[in-house]
């Protein structure tokens, strides 16, 4: 990966070790913005699997990172593409 980390792209964002660890490594592929929707899409590659509730977790203290405090109804979404190996299958 490159200088496109999630930790590059947001540098001053901490969600704790476990979520840092995490999405260290993770590449930022876009951030998409609709103003009239009071949205924000942020498209993540991960190489591991990220645990649902861990991003949920991120797209709340996102919101309120991007936003800040009176975010007057805009909400970050994370979409996240996996490259994973072969091994994993749907059933897992």
């Amino acid at each position: 990966m490159d200088n496109r980390t999630f930790c590059n792209v947001f540098p001053d964002f901490k969600a704790g070790d476990e979520i840092d660890a995490l999405f260290s490594e993770t590449e930022v592929m876009s951030i998409c913005t609709y103003e009239a929707k009071k949205l924000m899409y942020v498209t993540l590659l991960s190489d591991h699997l990220i645990p649902f509730h861990l991003i949920q977790r991120v797209e709340a203290l996102l919101t309120k990172y991007a936003f800040r405090i009176g975010n007057g109804g805009k909400k970050v979404s994370l979409r996240v593409k996996f490259l994973l190996s072969s091994a994993y299958t749907p059933e897992q």
